[in-house]
């Protein structure tokens, strides 16, 4: 894209930016006062002299002199010139980059126009709460003990039935429909070419943004036999699920110093709890928690805790939760689980027993999530015998090694090595491991060669023989070797001009390559840090940042060479999958001639020996 990127648009990124974030993502940061310290990400040193002022925006080394905001950082750490820093800071914040002042301020003017047409359809929607077309919501909420006052803290309102209500308040000219279509707020039927509300007789949830602007709605049904239950706005330029929480505004202006927030399934449950006296609650917006619900959540507080029902897909639900929790957890962070009994939610719970019985549960029955953490995993296993401890390290050191390094890492760390009988020093050589290890908490069974090791071990710490082995040698495999050695050369994607294949293999690490190799074919010019961010927040993503924290793979050859070799090694491994899944589609080895029967023997051979 062609043309400069105005001032304005560099000045408005940087202002919605916290350099506390940008630089805590790529560099242990430690509390020092009203600034963050760390060792110099761009010179040698043991004591350090990097500081962070989140006040400035601005970071500065004493050692090296290296100074500048977030985007000076961006552009020294990840190695990229100043548009393509621009383009992923922009990126990160959901943001387009104009390159030209007149398309900036065309594009600033539109969504000052969305978020003045959400508004207008807020204000639209409670004015119609308490005209006589909203009783059935006025039924509802006197059921559910909603106060007048709640009622405007969060702008709660009604979506009348009927189809074109909202249209006509705001004004069907073709500017005013179109601003409502980027919105959400109404749907376009083109082979009716029509265009009908998207909300209609449903209690409204505004959801507002951190600065307070509405930027989209949840509806809930009070007829039963409507569905579904909620229906929320879809994404829009001003509305990104994944980045907002329903009710956090609204719990900052309550309390401006919140001691924790407590993270909720519903619109329901938020309301509910702040008409009972507890205002720090938020809810997910139909996704799961993400790293940016996170950021936030700690950004806002230290202590985090999550709320679920006690059901299977509440547990699945916290699970994802912990996941996504686990890198963020530095220092001085706290994350809480808290179940709740069958049948009950926070709302129909805090209505049951109260305020204080309800933050006395809070309490008394959260679990930390180290707690939570260690006790999914040993519900998975037996830790009374040895293969069972073996699990419970293979299971549990993948995703220690995701947290910060600090005290936790090494409490969490310290206790697995109590629970396996494991030194500390021996559970640090499984970083060595992590490729054959399985990080899922399901009934998958861990790969034989990886329980082996670890029972080994397991059986030489019992024995008390073991004093010092010398580091495990195992080798990455393949497609983590290409991986490995595309990140810290790009330009061997040039070696390869056939990847096809590698896209639909069931290895992570295979298809991690294939997509690599395309960004890398699209982009000659990337660096690591248009990896990174291209594949950031992604499933491959968190595969890709794994392989780059293992140990470089142990060679005396050329870097190329090997590069090469590995991919030789993957295509022969992958033309043996494809010669035994074609043999095994014969339904046994009877139906095959000699010559096939041959073949599938010889081929599932090789592929055993491949994958050892």
């Amino acid at each position: 894209m062609s043309g400069l990127i105005p001032q304005t648009f560099i000045d408005d990124l940087l202002a919605r930016t916290d350099i506390v974030d940008v630089i805590g993502s790529r560099v242990q940061l430690k509390k020092t006062g009203k600034n963050l310290a760390a060792c110099c990400p761009f010179h040698q040193e043991k004591t350090p002299s990097f500081t962070v002022s989140p006040d400035k925006q601005f970071y500065y080394c004493f050692g090296c002199g290296a100074a500048g905001n977030a985007l000076r950082f961006i552009i020294e750490f990840d190695q990229l010139d100043f548009p393509q820093a621009v383009e992923q800071l922009a990126q990160s914040l959901g943001l387009d980059v104009p390159r030209e002042a007149q398309q900036y301020q065309r594009q600033a003017h539109r969504f000052e126009v969305l978020f003045e047409i959400t508004k207008q359809s807020a204000t639209f929607f409670q004015q119609q709460l308490f005209k006589p077309s909203g009783q059935s919501a006025q039924h509802y909420i006197q059921q559910r003990g909603l106060s007048a006052t709640i009622l405007k803290q969060y702008a709660i309102g009604y979506a009348p039935a009927g189809w074109q209500n909202l249209l006509e308040h705001i004004g069907q000219s073709p500017e005013n429909t179109q601003h409502l279509l980027t919105t959400g707020l109404v749907i376009e039927n083109p082979e009716k070419q029509s265009i009908y509300d998207r909300f209609r007789h449903r209690l409204i949830f505004p959801i507002r943004d951190i600065r307070g602007r509405f930027i989209g709605f949840g509806g809930r049904v009070l007829s039963p036999n409507d569905k579904p239950k909620y229906l929320n706005s879809p994404e829009t330029p001003i509305f990104q699920k994944r980045q907002e929480l329903y009710g956090l505004f609204e719990a900052r202006q309550q309390r401006r110093q919140l001691d924790f927030l407590l993270v909720v399934e519903g619109y329901m449950d938020v309301v509910a709890l702040a008409q009972n006296g507890i205002p720090n609650a938020v809810a997910t917006l139909g996704t799961s928690v993400s790293q940016e619900h996170v950021t936030r959540l700690f950004k806002t507080v230290k202590e985090v805790i999550y709320c679920f029902d006690g059901d299977e897909a509440g547990r699945k639900a916290a699970w994802r939760a912990l996941e996504t929790t686990l890198p963020f957890m530095q220092d001085g962070y706290q994350a809480k689980f808290l179940f709740l009994p069958e049948g009950e939610d926070p709302d129909s719970l805090v209505r049951k027993e109260g305020q204080q019985a309800f933050l006395t549960r809070l309490k008394r029955s959260s679990q930390s999530i180290a707690d939570y953490f260690f006790q999914t995993l040993c519900e998975q296993v037996d830790i009374q015998h040895m293969d069972g401890k073996a699990r419970l390290a293979a299971l549990a050191k993948p995703f220690i090694e995701q947290l910060p390094q600090g005290v936790f890492y090494q409490l969490m760390l310290g206790h697995l090595a109590e629970l396996t009988g494991l030194s500390e020093q021996a559970l640090s050589e499984l970083s060595q491991v992590p490729s054959q290890l399985t990080t899922k908490t399901s009934t998958e069974s861990v790969p034989k060669q990886s329980t082996q090791y670890l029972e080994k071990k397991i059986t030489r710490h019992s024995a008390k023989n073991f004093v010092s082995a010398s580091k495990l040698s195992v080798s990455l495999t393949p497609a983590q070797v290409a991986v490995y050695l595309l990140s810290k050369y790009p330009e061997f994607a040039e070696q390869v001009e056939h990847s096809d294949r590698l896209a639909n293999d069931q290895s992570e690490h295979t298809r991690l390559l294939a997509v690599m190799l395309k960004l890398l074919k699209d982009n000659p010019q990337a660096s690591v840090g248009h990896l990174i961010g291209e594949l950031y927040n992604t499933p491959l993503g968190n595969i890709y940042a794994a392989v780059l924290n293992r140990p470089p793979p142990q060679t005396g050859q050329a870097s190329k060479e090997v590069f090469l070799e590995a991919l030789t090694r993957l295509q022969q491994q992958l033309n043996l999958e494809d010669t035994y899944q074609e043999l095994s589609q014969f339904k046994n080895l009877k139906s095959m001639d000699d010559s096939k029967k041959e073949a599938f023997m010889r081929a599932f051979e090789q592929l055993r020996q491949s994958k050892r």
